[in-house]
């Protein structure tokens, strides 16, 4: 074997990044999701202790959720992987679910009743 082919077989191998990088973002994708589970949970028994109607609640709950999780996966990707953006993003996505959630959905309820 010459230089060359080992090269070209090492790329190939390496084409979906390596078993570091691999292992990093399977963890940070379990993360993300136990994260995103947890929080549909928790939304969903404070609708149930407060009794509140879960029909008109339940989407948004369900979207809110969906939107933190997946901005948790890319937080922890960015942490474990030192990618800046990665990092931004999450921190950007974590931060607009928890605003949105806290200030948006109040003024929506308004123009909605």
């Amino acid at each position: 074997m010459d230089k060359k082919e080992i090269l070209a077989r090492s790329r190939a191998e390496n084409a979906a990044g390596d078993e570091r990088e691999q292992s990093l973002v399977q963890k940070s994708r379990i993360f993300g999701f136990r994260c995103l589970w947890l929080s549909y949970f928790l939304i969903f028994f404070i609708f149930e202790i407060t009794k509140q109607d879960l029909n008109g609640e339940f989407f948004l709950a369900l979207i809110s959720c969906w939107f933190l999780g997946h901005s948790t996966v890319l937080l922890t990707q960015g942490y474990y992987l030192k990618k800046k953006l990665y990092l931004v993003l999450g921190i950007a996505g974590c931060l607009m679910s928890v605003l949105g959630t806290i200030f948006i959905r109040p003024m929506l309820q308004i123009f909605v009743a």
